[in-house]
């Protein structure tokens, strides 16, 4: 099943969309079932569609609304500015409102605005989380070449002020995939990658109990589940 193209003259991928048709086939080969169809895929009530244990962590795929999710911490994807532009961030924008806008005023004024793949911590308000993450990161346009590289050093920042802060429970979107446009297969090889990294590297001993990937629609759901169970 092709999802993924290289071509010889760059050596570079070219990561392609999954329709329902190789959504099916991508699953067959792995040897999966497709995840239980729901009437809408979308925000709403999270529901558990897969997960695993490594070195003694949960990491659960979810479809549904990161912002009714009950975890210490959300990641929220942003630029050097800490914006509300994307997906989550106007998701969580439109639940905290001036009180989110007032604590990543503060936040800035403290700490100055994070430098590229630096997260900023603000108290969350009206969601599921207590704290949202606040991580600049990585988009395709700018950051192709080396896309690998930057999202999993995103990643291991947001685990690494979990780890400081003592968080049982963090909350992850699939970093980069919306309007950052890094291929969704890419983003999710990479991120659970450097997550399996991180917790194998600590053999249980981490405060990360539980580890989610909130996602709304089809084809993360499927990319997600596919390459969590994939990881050895």
């Amino acid at each position: 099943m092709l999802t993924t193209v290289i071509f010889p003259s760059s050596g570079s991928k070219m990561y392609l969309p999954l329709t329902d048709k190789k959504n099916r086939a991508y699953l067959k080969a792995a040897k999966l079932k497709d995840p239980p169809r729901h009437k809408v895929y979308g925000f709403g009530v999270p529901l558990v569609m897969s997960e695993k244990i490594i070195s003694k962590t949960v990491i659960r795929v979810l479809n549904g609304d990161i912002t009714k999710v009950h975890a210490d911490a959300v990641v929220h994807p942003t630029s050097s500015r800490i914006s509300f532009h994307g997906i989550i961030g106007s998701t969580l924008l439109s639940k905290g409102g001036s009180a989110l806008e007032n604590a990543v005023r503060s936040c800035i004024q403290n700490e100055g605005f994070p430098t590229y793949l630096e997260v900023r911590k603000t108290p969350a308000f009206n969601i599921g989380a207590q704290w949202i993450l606040h991580c600049y990161s990585p988009t395709w346009r700018q950051n192709s070449n080396c896309i690998e590289s930057d999202l999993s050093v995103a990643v291991m920042n947001c685990l690494k002020l979990c780890e400081s802060e003592r968080f049982c429970s963090v909350a992850f979107p699939s970093i980069g995939s919306g309007k950052a446009g890094v291929p969704k297969q890419l983003a999710a090889q990479t991120i659970l990658q450097t997550l399996k990294n991180y917790v194998d590297a600590r053999s249980g001993n981490t405060s990360l109990k539980v580890i989610y990937f909130v996602l709304y629609d089809r084809e993360s759901i499927v990319v997600y589940t596919t390459e969590l169970n994939r990881l050895i």
